[in-house]
This record gives structure tokens, sequence and C-alpha cells, in this order.
């Protein structure tokens, strides 16, 4: 999965670990250079809607993190 580009953006460097929900990955954002960052993908056996607001809910917590 090493160097897969997503969204025409971003390549995935290596997974970092691996949750109930699904999987966390650093990924290199191509037009930033130099800029890393973590993907989450869900697994789709989560894909209901109450795993979906928890989701969203943590992405939103993330969003506020500055460090």
């Amino acid at each position: 999965m090493a160097n897969r580009i997503i969204a025409g953006r971003y390549q995935l460097v290596r997974k970092l670990g691996i949750g109930g929900m699904g999987k966390v990955f650093l990924v290199a954002d191509q037009e930033h250079q130099g800029n890393y960052l973590a993907l989450k993908t869900l697994r789709r056996n989560k894909m209901q809607e109450k795993y979906l607001q928890y989701f969203r809910a943590e992405f939103m917590l993330s969003r506020q993190l500055s460090h």
C-alpha cells in the first residue's frame, strides 16, 4: 500500500495503527511538500449511521488540535 496516491493528493507512507473502527495511515500531502498527516479509514462493517456520527465527532475534535 505504500506510495499509493489517495484523492490525487495524498501519498500513503505507512500504516500507523489499527483499531476497532478502522485503520490510521501516515500520508504525505503532495500539494504542500513536507507536510505529513494522519488519515483514518473506517471498516466497511462500521458504515452504519451511529458509527458515522462518532467518526464525524472525532474528526471535529481533531481539527481543534494545534500541535
